[in-house]
């Protein structure tokens, strides 16, 4: 009995220990189904709050603010999200109530 006990102690702690595995995607113009399908195994419960304030003048920039809540299912490999938008107009990302780094890929 405690030979297995053993055996057992020792597989548990060798699989804890071993590296988790990175997934990359290849990021393109759009959503490709790579993409789609990695992140339908990432992420669940998706609620989007959009707000908007439009000025009256049209040469005026259209400020806005999201907030995105979802249940991210894997915290070790990235959480890409597709904003078609130029890098200097997000101003900031928060998660979680602490402000990140906001890494900006332009897909190919």
């Amino acid at each position: 009995m405690k030979i297995n006990l053993f055996v057992l102690c020792f597989v548990l702690v060798f699989y804890s220990c071993q590296s988790v595995k990175k997934t990359t995607v290849t990021l393109e113009t759009g959503i490709s189904k790579e993409l789609a399908t990695y992140r339908k195994s990432q992420v669940s419960a998706v609620s989007y709050d959009l707000a908007f304030a439009i000025p009256k003048e049209k040469e005026s920039p259209i400020l806005s603010h999201l907030v995105l809540n979802l249940n991210l299912t894997n915290t070790q490999q990235s959480l890409y999200l597709d904003f078609n938008e130029k890098k200097e107009n997000l101003k900031s990302v928060v998660v979680n109530g602490k402000t990140v780094t906001i890494i900006h890929e332009k897909s190919i």
